[in-house]
């Protein structure tokens, strides 16, 4: 694995407000090698999604603060004083060795 466990992910940026709020809801589940970047952002929600997830919240400089694994559908999740959030398939994070203290460039 290189030191940047993001390489191995296609990572997709939700840029307009309409694009976080709706995030992973509408199409098929996200892929094992997809993430999607919602900035700014410190809370997700999985409602009326129907598959789990996994979320890394990040802080200004791209620390990570805080990994929520197989975060399950019809949850919130939020982590004050995080600027970024990365959604992945569920089990992503541990296969990438995501884990809080990480430095992630994204």
């Amino acid at each position: 694995m290189s030191d940047d466990p993001l390489r191995a992910l296609r990572l997709r940026r939700a840029v307009s407000s309409r694009d976080r709020l709706v995030g992973l809801l509408a199409g098929p589940p996200i892929a094992d090698d997809e993430g999607l970047v919602l900035e700014p952002c410190d809370a997700i929600h999985t409602f009326a999604m129907r598959f789990p997830i996994d979320v890394i919240f990040l802080d200004r400089s791209g620390r990570v603060m805080r990994v929520v694994e197989r975060v399950a559908p019809w949850r919130i999740v939020w982590t004050p004083g995080a600027r970024t959030v990365i959604e992945t398939a569920a089990g992503t994070a541990a296969r990438l060795g995501l884990v809080r203290g990480l430095t992630l460039a994204i």
